[in-house]
């Protein structure tokens, strides 16, 4: 009988300890909801949707504007392959049936996943700021998505929210405002993404955002590269950067970067730009063929090592109206700038170590 009661007690805390972790697994995974199979709008699949639910959406033309749900997928149909390399999102596309803000309303935890975001004619006449797809005091994760050609900005992340939103492997292109844009306190991944021909920058970070940007091709924008506003925290690392018509990167406004490991080149002014009370960390960079490598004006503390700025078509690295800023260059290739390979010292405190020019 002793080893019959001992039995029973090993099953009840199996029970207690197990089974909730077991339901709670078994939730998560949801059920699938088709398509135009089962349902004949992604609206309706919405609707019917709940937590932890997959809606699997066959290719064609969806003429819906979407409000998405707390924790679902809603993805195209295909493969992973499929839709990392663009070919579910192609064939699948949601055009904008009516005239607001926004085309897709995101929700927490949610995922997009492999679309083709379309405008509608009437959007351009807009004069309010929107967006394909705009992320609202929450956070969540955008894969696998052409957002192009839209009346203003591809893609917003607004706070303040809870959590951090993923961008991966989007291509965002042509559209007349931001690529992307982040503002009020959001922190934001945005990671393999081709970004380029937007009217305005391709990235716009502001009001103390935290953004990691991350292996991205960002090119061709009209503006800036990426820019970074009022008080934003960037860490920008191993992206390529190239003939925008501003700045490849801009700081301003008290914002504190770190820029590592990126290939900056060609840009129309600077490659990288800072004023305003910006402080950044800027290392082995390869910076070259923009007007200028870094120009630096009303700046704070900015740490400039282990860099290759070279080949500018005026000057490595420029000081302007720096006074009470402080800048350490330290084992730079400065060599072959067309005028200098620093500008004389406007009034910041400046530590040269071990260049070279």
């Amino acid at each position: 009988m002793g080893n019959y009661y001992a039995k029973l007690q090993k099953i009840a805390v199996f029970l207690v300890i197990f089974m909730p972790l077991l339901m709670g697994r078994s939730a998560a995974w949801g059920k699938a909801l088709e398509v135009p199979r089962e349902f004949k709008t992604i609206s309706g699949a919405l609707e019917a949707a709940s937590y932890g639910d997959e809606i699997i959406v066959a290719p064609g033309t969806y003429k819906e504007n979407l409000i998405l749900k707390k924790g679902i997928i809603l993805r195209s149909k295909g493969s992973n392959d499929e839709r990392a390399g663009f070919i579910s999102a192609s064939h699948t596309i949601i055009e904008a049936a009516k005239v607001e803000k926004q085309i897709i309303l995101g929700a927490e935890g949610a995922v997009l996943d492999g679309f083709t975001i379309k405008e509608m004619q009437e959007r351009f006449e807009l004069r309010e700021k929107n967006y394909g797809v705009l992320v609202n005091g929450t956070a969540m994760t955008i894969i696998n998505c052409l957002i192009a050609s839209l009346a203003n900005n591809g893609i917003g992340i607004i706070g303040p929210a809870n959590g951090k939103s993923i961008i991966k492997n989007n291509k965002i292109y042509n559209n007349r405002g931001n690529g992307i844009t982040c503002e009020e306190g959001v922190e934001v991944d945005i990671l393999s993404c081709e970004i380029y021909q937007n009217g305005d920058s391709g990235i716009h970070n502001a009001k103390k955002v935290r953004v990691s940007i991350k292996q991205n091709i960002i090119r061709q924008n009209d503006v800036d590269g990426v820019m970074n506003s009022a008080w934003a925290e960037p860490v920008i690392t191993e992206n390529e950067i190239y003939q925008n018509g501003l700045n490849g990167i801009g700081l301003q406004l008290f914002s504190k970067g770190r820029i590592i490991n990126n290939k900056i080149k060609s840009n129309r002014q600077a490659g990288i730009g800072l004023r305003m009370n910006a402080e950044c960390i800027i290392q082995n960079n390869i910076i070259s063929g923009n007007r200028i490598g870094i120009g630096l004006m009303d700046i704070g503390r900015v740490e400039i090592e282990g860099n290759k700025i070279t080949e500018n078509n005026m000057v490595g690295v420029g000081l302007m109206n720096c006074q009470g800023g402080k800048v350490i260059l330290r084992k730079n290739d400065l060599r072959g700038n067309r005028l200098l390979p620093i500008s004389p010292n406007r009034a910041c405190e400046l530590i040269e170590e071990d260049n070279q020019t």
